[in-house]
């Protein structure tokens, strides 16, 4: 038998609000935020710990970008 791939919303819903979920992220935010003092470097090490490979110029000026909107935004 052949089985498609499916996630359920309540399975996302589920994993975003899961207090182990949001602990990993707190956590994965604090070891970024050590590793590197300006946003562009926080991102190179961000890509460097999730995905095991260098950010690449297009994914450090995206991010850096949406750093930057996200925090006008809360200004």
């Amino acid at each position: 038998g052949r089985r498609d791939a499916t996630t359920v919303a309540p399975q996302a819903l589920f994993l975003m609000n899961s207090p182990f979920v949001r602990g990993q992220a707190g956590r994965f935010a604090d070891r970024v935020q050590r590793l590197a003092a300006d946003d562009a470097g926080r991102v190179r090490a961000a890509y460097e710990l999730a995905f095991a490979r260098p950010a690449t110029d297009a994914e450090v000026t995206a991010a850096v970008a949406f750093l930057d909107r996200d925090e006008a935004a809360l200004a």
